[in-house]
């Protein structure tokens, strides 16, 4: 653009290399005319600052055009220059317009891949995100298998709709090379492949929670039968689970069921049937567990029964039985040797209002060192809550 306008500059400025004749004219309007004369001479010649220096200088030689005398306004050399500064003027304010033009043109550019990131990032991060992973084959279901979260990230991934059409819209002008939103080098065009195929995607990934969900639940359900099998290990967590496998699966069948029908899809109706064979399973577990006779340890000490009959008064529980799994308590004592506390470890039959069976905990009984070779009395705690492990059997 530089070449450009030293180009045209020097096509209209015509030949200064001739003597002009400035005489008859007063001596202000000579003055005038011999800096105008030097400066538009030098223009040229300096083609690498013309876009900046000389265009800069353009109004302060319109004043000086300005201050000749009015006699002289149709002096033949006043005429000339007048015409050359005129010519300048042109060629500078058309180079202006272009420049303009451009730079006006790379600020609205750049104002839109800013949109188009920020619209990516703020609104759609999450579903480009996870549709792209699962795209390029890589694993992303983890904790999202459920189907309250599979819900929800259908719902973000419908919310491509949009930003699909403004890829064919407002952003049809971006180069597909652009990269955009974190660390994550995804070019426009890849964003915006993933937007308008988000339904193939999701479809994928619906598929595949299914699948995780199924096999996440199922595992953990065999975990628990196989551990109540062995020695009648399990919890109240594991109990209900079992007593309402059904309803559950009939309730996360229902919910993948209407994701599925909104993408076109069809979940078959066999869908967690596993879960609720699994569950028929561990039921019968449990009733074989429950009649099967514990064996508890022989060890007694009554001060450990007096804090373990303390311990469960008033819990919804009655006091059985107990055995220690050693009458020996294991003592802890601190750096210096000196004992912090003694404790035994109990196994204790309880049997809970409301259920044909008894339940085995086990308990830390511990007594705190209070000096001079002595140690208070005895105690535990007992706050059983769902995950608490206990184990099952007869109460005889």
């Amino acid at each position: 653009m530089r070449v450009l306008l030293v180009a045209m500059l020097l096509v209209s400025v015509p030949a200064l290399a001739e003597k002009d004749d400035m005489s008859g004219l007063q001596p202000m309007s000579k003055r005038q005319l011999q800096s105008f004369k030097a400066w538009i001479s030098d223009c040229p010649a300096k083609s690498d600052s013309l876009p900046r220096d000389c265009p800069r200088m353009l109004p302060k030689q319109k004043q000086r055009l300005d201050k000749v005398d009015p006699k002289d306004l149709n002096h033949p050399v006043v005429r000339k220059y007048t015409a050359m500064y005129a010519a300048m003027e042109k060629n500078y304010n058309h180079w202006k317009a272009v420049e303009d033009g451009k730079a006006n043109q790379r600020r609205a550019t750049q104002a839109l891949q800013r949109n188009f990131t920020a619209d990516v990032e703020k609104k759609h991060y999450d579903a480009i995100y996870k549709l792209t992973q699962l795209k390029n084959g890589e694993s992303i279901i983890n904790h999202s298998h459920f189907p309250g979260a599979v819900e929800k990230f259908y719902e973000k991934s419908e919310a491509l709709q949009s930003l699909a059409k403004d890829c064919d819209g407002k952003y049809a002008s971006l180069k597909d090379s652009l990269s955009t939103v974190r660390r994550w080098k995804w070019t426009k065009g890849e964003v915006c492949a993933t937007a308008k195929e988000w339904k193939v995607h999701m479809k994928t990934f619906a598929q595949k929670s299914v699948k995780k969900h199924n096999d996440y639940i199922l595992e953990i359900d065999k975990k628990s039968n196989k551990k109540m099998l062995k020695d009648g290990m399990t919890h109240d967590g594991h109990i209900a689970d079992l007593k309402g496998i059904g309803k559950r699966a009939e309730k996360d069948r229902g919910s993948f069921s209407a994701i599925f029908k909104k993408l076109g899809a069809t979940l078959p109706a066999s869908t967690f049937n596993s879960w609720v064979e699994e569950g028929a399973h561990g039921l019968k577990i449990f009733a074989a567990a429950k009649k099967k006779r514990r064996k508890l340890p022989v060890g007694k000490k009554s001060s450990v029964s007096f804090a373990l009959k303390k311990a469960t008064k008033g819990s919804g529980f009655k006091f059985v039985k107990y055995g220690l799994r050693s009458s020996q308590a294991d003592i802890e004592k601190n750096g210096l040797g000196i004992p912090l506390y003694k404790r035994w470890v109990a196994d204790v039959l309880l049997k809970k209002k409301g259920e044909n069976y008894c339940r085995v905990y086990t308990f830390g009984v511990t007594a705190d060192y209070k000096g001079g070779g002595r140690y208070q009395r005895p105690a535990t705690t007992f706050t059983p809550d769902k995950s608490a492990d206990y184990r099952v059997g007869s109460c005889r």
